[in-house]
């Protein structure tokens, strides 16, 4: 069967892209085609652009608005491509992507079946302009299978409007098989839009610890002597306080892989690029403990059989990271400011045994939509 998958953007986000890279290498290995359609995130040129140039270019120099720059497109496509070189060769090495500038321009009939997930592809704010294409509206006349994978609304609050609602709500009625990535997706699902939903693992649970060694089989490692792994998205200071504090108190050295990717950042662009994927996973092999607010900073931990203690991210939602903790019954590794959690042990086989039945429940999903 020939299937697209419809996801968040593949940028610079190690778990954004490793859940589209597992759910690929899954079906895959069912025997289908797969590609993943993508938004070209780059400014497209028209043979508009130097109208704009000239433009910005008198309103800059002659109008003396020095904040408005003359080749914004040049720097934004520059920046971009620098922030994402090393993620974007992981991409291109292990992801099959289609890019698309306008979505309807996709030829619906080179597919039998669209993958929506996972991700937060179903939070309004995360999909601004394309909300109703995360319903796959693009597909309305089209006779192919249509199916929600792990599909996640990043919170337990209803985010949508009514206008939202009500045509998200007529989409989603042509949808094959429906299953969220949190358990309150399931309610959400059943109150608003009258389908009912499965509760699944995300996508990059459903490979196993080996599969990601692979990945990072020739990457050496310099670090020394017991360490602290920290993943932490938003920092502030009680975040960075809290790490100094633990790896103190269980004498690791601390460590992290990661970069500051904000676009409006003003530090310099060679401290900012995102270093490769490759070294991401091989962190969670490395660490001997690990701290985290993302979501999938605990599910690799979990994945890897690290002891590993949350810092709740609300910014981003704990709705999500509630849920996976929740399936495991680890929620005793959520941080309320106090290092508890890192006295008391995991039950990796408990884990282990758990994550074995959820792998089963997936797959048993996948088939029968799709296959």
């Amino acid at each position: 069967m020939r299937i697209a998958i419809l996801t968040q953007p593949l940028r610079y986000n190690f778990g954004g892209i490793l859940q589209n890279y597992a759910l690929q290498t899954v079906l895959k290995r069912m025997g289908h085609e797969v590609v993943t359609i993508d938004p070209n995130q780059y400014i497209k040129t028209t043979w508009k652009t130097p109208l704009h140039v000239l433009k910005r270019f008198i309103i800059n120099h002659l109008i003396m608005r020095s904040n408005i720059d003359p080749i914004w497109e040049y720097r934004k496509n520059n920046k971009l491509r620098k922030l994402e070189s090393n993620t974007g060769r992981f991409i291109k090495k292990h992801i099959k992507v289609c890019k698309y500038n306008i979505i309807n321009e996709i030829d619906i009939t080179s597919f039998d079946a669209f993958i929506v997930g996972s991700d937060q592809v179903w939070r309004p704010q995360y999909n601004i302009g394309r909300l109703t294409n995360m319903f796959l509206d693009f597909t309305e006349e089209a006779n192919v299978k249509r199916v929600a994978y792990a599909a996640s609304f990043g919170t337990k609050e209803w985010e949508f409007t009514e206008e939202e609602t009500n045509k998200c709500k007529q989409l989603i009625k042509k949808f094959d098989g429906i299953s969220v990535r949190e358990d309150s997706g399931v309610e959400l699902c059943h109150k608003y839009f009258c389908r009912e939903a499965i509760h699944v693992l995300d996508p990059t649970m459903l490979l196993t610890k080996e599969d990601y060694m692979k990945l990072f089989s020739s990457t050496k490692s310099q670090r020394e002597g017991k360490k602290l792994f920290y993943y932490i998205l938003d920092e502030e200071k009680s975040k960075t306080d809290y790490v100094e504090e633990a790896a103190i108190k269980m004498g690791l050295n601390a460590f992290t892989v990661n970069a500051c990717v904000d676009m409006n950042s003003t530090k310099d662009i060679s401290q900012r690029i995102q270093p490769p994927v490759e070294d991401w996973l091989k962190a969670f092999h490395d660490a001997d403990y690990v701290i985290t607010d993302s979501f999938h900073g605990t599910v690799f931990s979990i994945l890897f059989n690290k002891p590993f203690t949350v810092i709740l991210n609300d910014k981003r939602g704990s709705t999500r990271i509630d849920s996976i903790l929740k399936i495991f019954h680890l929620d005793n590794r959520i941080c309320e400011k106090k290092l508890s959690a890192n006295e008391i042990p995991i039950k990796w086989h408990e884990v282990n045994e758990i994550l074995n039945q959820k792998r089963r429940e997936a797959y048993a999903f996948i088939s029968k939509h799709i296959e």
